[in-house]
């Protein structure tokens, strides 16, 4: 099984669609605070990937990617 890690990171305020500039100057768009647990699939010098689940054959599913740039906590998590 992969170590599991806990990180805490900072992602992009974004909202679609056509809005006059005044409309955006009166929304909160700051970034959003994230939280993410799971399974440590890559740890590279400019992000970290991790999967939600993983088999025993150790296959894993649904995963992500995050710049350590956006990183603000990072915690190994013991089972």
């Amino acid at each position: 099984m992969r170590k599991v890690i806990y990180i805490e990171w900072d992602d992009s305020a974004t909202e679609g669609g056509w809005k006059h500039p005044t409309d955006i100057e009166t929304r909160d768009m700051a970034p959003l605070k994230c939280w993410s647990i799971g399974f440590l699939v890559k740890d590279t010098a400019k992000y970290v990937t991790l999967s939600h689940s993983e088999t025993e054959q150790g296959d894993v599913n649904a995963y992500i990617s995050v710049p350590k740039s956006a990183i603000t906590k990072r915690r190994y998590v013991k089972l």
